[in-house]
């Protein structure tokens, strides 16, 4: 981090003295001031904590199951699986076997859950994301601006910047009318 300071100055500092003109954004101000942004973000927010707890529960439950039953056998500091499957009766075995299925079963619904998070994300926070990416490319186009910068980005190397040439209230007011 100590290195990235200062040469993300130094780039600062270079582009800016070829560059025109420049922009602010902040992305902290742009994305909650777009309608509805903030509702849906909330939304999978929600639902990826709750699909989170809900794997970890599982989780729980699944090594609870297995201390049962490897427990009563006391499993040797470098012992194999296969090696402590062998001391086991037959019902625990069988249990075991049955538990891995569960472990197996446990694995596709993460699978499933970073699915329904992925494809939530897709439909309802990444069209407002490429709409704002789209109103910013064009407007630095029609206002002839060589660069925007995002203030979270640079500002911890900036030791000024001028509030004027923060568009952000202008991207957001622009990505608006785009919204239904």
């Amino acid at each position: 981090m100590k290195l990235f300071t200062p040469v993300l100055l130094f780039l600062f500092y270079a582009t800016m003295a070829n560059a025109q003109t420049t922009a602010f954004i902040s992305k902290d101000k742009l994305y909650p001031a777009l309608k509805g942004f903030s509702a849906r973000q909330a939304s999978l927010d929600t639902l990826r904590l709750k699909l989170s707890q809900e794997i970890q529960e599982e989780e729980q439950t699944l090594q609870k199951k297995y201390e049962s039953i490897i427990n009563p056998y006391a499993p040797k500091q470098n012992e194999t699986f296969e090696s402590l499957r062998m001391r086991m009766n037959k019902t625990d075995a069988e249990k075991l076997k049955l538990l891995q299925d569960e472990r197996k079963l446990h694995e596709t619904r993460i699978k499933s859950y970073n699915n329904q998070i992925s494809e939530q994300y897709s439909h309802e926070v990444k069209p407002y994301l490429e709409k704002a990416g789209q109103q910013i490319e064009a407007y630095a186009k029609k206002n002839k601006i060589d660069m925007i910068w995002y203030l979270e980005d640079v500002k911890p190397a900036l030791p000024y910047y001028n509030s004027s040439k923060d568009i952000t209230r202008i991207i957001a007011e622009e990505v608006n009318k785009m919204l239904p």
